[in-house]
């Protein structure tokens, strides 16, 4: 989820998109969650639908990323796709504002609001 569409940027996006690679090496943070057996792209893709999930409105200072990812860990984990734990293990890592190249401080989440 990204900011930067709409008439203020502040509407989200979900971009979807295949690689060539399992695990990227550019990533400032990464968390890994097993996924049940028999999870599939378009489960997820489809939890995040039925959700309402892919219409996000982001904050006034275009923050709000970290809550959506929260959330979504939250419903995958609900749904059975990843164990039980997974959401709190994300909310800790998220209670951070990870910083480029690295680095993280903490800092408050800000949430954004989804759209009906």
């Amino acid at each position: 989820m990204m900011p930067g569409y709409g008439s203020q940027g502040l509407r989200g996006k979900i971009e979807i998109s295949s690689k060539g690679y399992v695990r990227t090496q550019n990533s400032i943070k990464t968390l890994s969650f097993p996924a049940t057996l028999g999870v599939t792209p378009q489960g997820v893709i489809d939890s995040i639908a039925s959700c309402g999930r892919q219409k996000y409105q982001f904050t006034p200072e275009w923050e709000g990323c970290r809550y959506w990812n929260q959330v979504v860990i939250q419903d995958l984990q609900t749904a059975g796709y990843i164990p039980a734990g997974s959401a709190t293990t994300a909310q800790e890592a998220l209670s951070y504002y990870w910083v480029y190249p690295k680095g993280q401080e903490a800092r408050p989440i800000k949430e954004g609001r989804f759209q009906t």
